[in-house]
């Protein structure tokens, strides 16, 4: 080989040199680039996995207080209900006697929204709960030792049945005379709310008068069964006994009348 042949092939040598270790250089840097975007990689998604997991932590945590609080909330709600209940019924069995009223059976009091009556009483007495004698009665005459069936209204339609005697010596007008006699009814009265003795009030059964004051002294019973009235009866010091009388409808009070002996 010539001299000239030599020093070209050493030329194409050096070139061939040149190109292995600039292709060596670049294999080594991206390798690198390659080793540096998995560790990013990596670390993405372990943030992304973080930033998930801390997610669903809290998206957990909130779902359980959520039940906590539904879980406590409809808690309280059925401890009210129960409250209530027990209140209303505690309220329904002691009412007479926050108003003050005697368990005696024949003290003849009753209790009308709010109002203690005790028989015998005066008309004027009914003005306190709106009711009133009709106008044109007013002034009618009760001779001396008659009484008369009639009843005080007020302008809700409600109405109470009584009964006005005079016992006097002289003929008095209606509104003179005084009440021995009154029955309460929640068919003709429905606005006027009533408690008797023990907590009596509508809706009581007969069951439970029963055993409030035992057996009465007289029972009527209809064909049917619907009308139950139940009769309790104390021996007057004159011609007529002092009554008190619970009268049902389908097992449920709705009516109560008193009448006690006139002096």
């Amino acid at each position: 080989m010539s001299l000239g042949g030599k020093m070209k092939a050493k030329k194409i040598l050096s070139v061939l040199i040149a190109l292995i270790m600039a292709f060596g250089l670049t294999a080594c840097d991206l390798s690198k680039l390659a080793g540096k975007n998995s560790r990013d990689s990596k670390v993405e998604a372990t943030e992304e996995t973080e930033e998930t997991e801390a997610a669903e932590e809290t998206d957990e945590t909130e779902e359980t207080e959520a039940t906590e609080e539904t879980e406590s909330t409809e808690a309280t709600e059925t401890s009210d209900e129960t409250r209530a209940t027990e209140e209303t019924k505690k309220t329904r069995e002691t009412k007479a006697n926050t108003a003050g009223l005697s368990d005696d059976l024949f003290a003849f009091q009753i209790v009308a929204n709010g109002k203690v009556f005790i028989l015998p009483c005066k008309v004027a007495d009914f003005a306190e709960l709106g009711l009133y004698l009709d106008e044109d009665e007013k002034d009618e005459i009760i001779e001396s030792n008659y009484y008369t069936y009639t009843s005080v209204s007020n302008e809700e339609y409600d109405r109470i049945s009584i009964s006005l005697y005079n016992m006097g010596k002289t003929d008095l007008t209606f509104e003179e005379c005084t009440v021995y006699d009154i029955t309460l009814s929640k068919t003709s009265a429905e606005n006027i709310e009533m408690s008797f003795v023990k907590g009596i009030t509508y809706g009581f059964t007969t069951e439970q008068i029963r055993e409030i004051y035992g057996e009465p002294s007289d029972e009527y019973v209809s064909d049917d069964g619907k009308y139950i009235y139940l009769t309790y009866e104390e021996e007057g010091e004159g011609y007529y006994n002092n009554e008190i009388e619970f009268n049902f409808s389908d097992n449920e009070l709705y009516e109560i009348h008193l009448a006690v002996e006139p002096e």
